[in-house]
């Protein structure tokens, strides 16, 4: 059952990172946590909420060509943002990172909505490569979403992911519970649906 997939995952997931990590990181001599996580996107948002920056967290990303962990060159990449030109309508924000999925999305999702498009030039399921680049990613993200919470004047937002999971993970500890609208994460399997469906919300 999709809904209760998410919910029961969600809730492992919130359960296993108390027991194991918050009621414990006080007596660990190094406080510092090396993160290597695969996943569905969505529970890796809610992850990056729960290892937020109040805690010191060094987030790695699983590279194909070379088979490795490890961060590779320095290679620049430019973050685009296509703003909409109306914000009157609920706020749809699209990332298309590793594959192109803004039509798609559009296809379902664009009628009365205000989207907006995270993306690179030529999506790539390989693209992140150096620390920088993911650096770059959050302080990207945090604009954008303070640009949808200042436009949008809305309690939430529609939140559709094609990306890396160490972005996934990095908007989650980006986004600010006090701060920021709430994220309806939606999530695409083709096996369930010929669309992307709402698998959680960060609230």
């Amino acid at each position: 059952d999709w809904n209760k997939y998410w919910e029961s995952e969600e809730d492992k997931l919130v359960t296993q990172c108390r027991c194991l990590i918050s009621d414990q990181i006080d007596s660990w001599p190094n406080k510092r946590i090396a993160l290597f996580a695969m996943g569905p996107l969505p529970l890796l948002v809610r992850l990056g909420t729960i290892l937020n920056d109040k805690l010191s967290v060094e987030v790695y990303q699983k590279h194909r060509k070379p088979d490795t962990w490890a961060w590779q060159d320095e290679s620049p990449v430019d973050y685009i943002v296509n703003a909409p030109q109306d914000y009157s309508k609920d706020p749809v924000l699209v990332f298309s990172l590793s594959y192109d999925i803004t039509d798609r999305v559009k296809k379902y999702y664009g009628a009365g909505a205000s989207v907006w498009e995270f993306r690179i030039d030529f999506p790539d399921n390989d693209f992140l490569r150096a620390k920088s680049q993911l650096e770059e990613f959050s302080k990207k993200v945090y604009e954008v979403l303070a640009d949808i919470k200042l436009k949008a004047q809305k309690e939430r937002v529609k939140v559709f992911m094609s990306m890396p999971v160490a972005c996934a993970i990095e908007l989650g500890r980006v986004w600010m519970k006090k701060a920021d609208v709430a994220l309806d994460l939606y999530d695409y399997n083709t096996s369930y649906s010929e669309k992307d469906e709402y698998a959680l919300t960060i609230r």
